[in-house]
């Protein structure tokens, strides 16, 4: 969202800590924690295309804007 992006620009900084977990839970979780996004770690997790398939869309549903970070090509 737009509103996302203007706090990462402006500040205050987020509070967004790293899954390397294939899971729906852990979205809700961190939501519930109060976490403001998540980064979803397919550099050094088995994270890849087909789960940000699925585990996107559920990061957006709980609140929680996802944050890729991908592999070097």
């Amino acid at each position: 969202s737009s509103a996302f992006r203007d706090r990462l620009k402006h500040g205050p900084p987020i509070l967004a800590p790293f899954s390397m977990i294939a899971a729906t839970q852990i979205p809700e979780l961190l939501a519930a924690a109060g976490f403001d996004a998540v980064v979803l770690d397919c550099e050094h997790g088995p994270l890849g295309p087909d789960t940000l398939d699925w585990l996107v869309p559920v990061c957006r549903s709980a609140g929680l804007p996802p944050i890729v970070r991908v592999r070097a090509p």
